[in-house]
């Protein structure tokens, strides 16, 4: 939902057919569930340690270097072979390295997300499993939690996050059920939680307004399986010399 921290709590709910105090019914879930899907971030498409290796190969330069490698290895300079294959596997070992940490990324942003939550459906408390969670839930939060979800705050008593991997702030962020102006930016939204952030201090409710990649989090992680890495100036130069 787009604006749910510029207008009332109540008005939220009412748009998401919430109850403030008995949550949403079962069959209500089940239904929204197999509409929206599982509350997960975007998993990227895995590549072969292998595939991954052999890409560092692909590079004009680095044919150049093998040729001359097979050349060298006729002429029986075997001290010019030796040199320069190792010139190649240090090469391709280095960028093998870098992209294996850039995949990484996402894997801890998904590694941020908590397996349960607290939900209340039907007037009853459930634990449920995060994947679980859909637009509507009721959702209590207290201290030591993980948020599962993005959130709008239905209640707080001393709430206050720990937002830093989300908005890179290292204070505090104090919660609160009152709206704020449309414009206000994201790490000024008290009046929401956000999905991989953690309760500090306090307890409250919050309703689930986006869940899995429409999550503020989950536009992290998509925007990161769609990177393509692209060739830098130098690899560019290199290739032309090549």
């Amino acid at each position: 939902m787009e604006q749910t921290h510029a207008i009332t709590f109540s008005a939220v709910a009412a748009s998401l057919g919430t109850d403030i105090e008995h949550g949403l019914s079962d069959a209500v879930a089940k239904r929204r569930f197999a509409e929206y899907g599982a509350n997960e971030l975007p998993a990227g498409k895995r590549v072969s340690l292998l595939l991954l290796f052999l890409k560092q190969f692909h590079s004009g330069l680095i044919y150049i270097l093998l040729v001359a490698a097979g050349i060298s290895a006729v002429a029986g300079e075997w001290d010019d072979v030796s040199g320069i294959v190792l010139a190649v596997i240090f090469s391709s070992v280095v960028g093998f390295v870098q992209e294996r940490r850039a995949e990484g990324a996402l894997g801890r942003l998904r590694e941020m997300v908590v397996q349960e939550a607290a939900v209340i459906r039907e007037g009853r408390v459930h634990r449920l499993p995060a994947r679980e969670l859909v637009s509507g839930d009721l959702v209590l939060l207290s201290e030591g939690d993980r948020v599962t979800a993005d959130l709008r705050i239905v209640e707080s008593r001393g709430l206050a996050m720990n937002e830093a991997a989300l908005t890179g702030e290292s204070s505090n962020a104090k919660k609160s059920a009152e709206p704020v102006g449309s414009e206000t930016l994201l790490p000024d939204r008290s009046c929401m939680a956000w999905m991989g952030t953690t309760v500090v201090s306090g307890e409250g409710r919050g309703i689930v307004v986006e869940t899995g990649a429409r999550t503020a989090f989950g536009k992290i992680a998509a925007s990161l399986v769609s990177i393509r890495r692209g060739r830098t100036p130098l690899e560019e130069r290199l290739d032309k010399l090549g």
